[in-house]
């Protein structure tokens, strides 16, 4: 039944992703009453989010991949300050607070899967993951992130 549909690759859905991204912006900037840029333009969220996931699950050095999405946050929001003169986040910055919250869970379910993880390790790994949570909590209520805390949690 599923084989009549064709496989999206990554790179396909970053292009659907980044077409949707920029529906969005042209919709803010030029037409700002038209609702369907915005409407086609929330599409590129959660494909975004599903890629830094996936990145996160299939990178081979995740402190590398963490420096990465935090150097290009630092810059893009760089650029969306002097731009917008906004002191709001830019997406980029939900997604690097996203990165230490998927890696500690992801610590925190190989502890849970493994049948001989000491104790003391599962505990270390469900206090790295509230941590996490929590921090991202945190900051979300001092500075305005793009779709705020929950944005983070997709």
């Amino acid at each position: 039944m599923y084989d009549r549909f064709p496989q999206l690759s990554g790179n396909a859905l970053k292009l659907i992703a980044a077409v949707s991204m920029v529906l969005d912006h042209v919709g803010v900037i030029f037409f700002p009453r038209a609702a369907l840029f915005r409407i086609l333009g929330r599409l590129a969220f959660p494909i975004f989010a599903f890629m830094i996931a996936e990145g996160c699950r299939f990178t081979r050095s995740k402190l590398r991949y963490f420096g990465l999405i935090a150097a290009l946050a630092l810059l893009c929001q760089s650029v969306y300050t002097v731009a917008m003169k906004s002191a709001d986040m830019c997406i980029l910055v939900s997604f690097s607070l996203s990165v230490p919250v998927i890696y500690a869970l992801q610590f925190f379910k190989k502890c849970l899967s493994e049948p001989d993880c000491p104790m003391g390790r599962c505990f270390v790994s469900a206090l790295a993951l509230l941590f996490s949570v929590l921090a991202v909590y945190l900051i979300s209520r001092v500075v305005v992130l793009d779709y705020g805390f929950w944005g983070c949690m997709c």
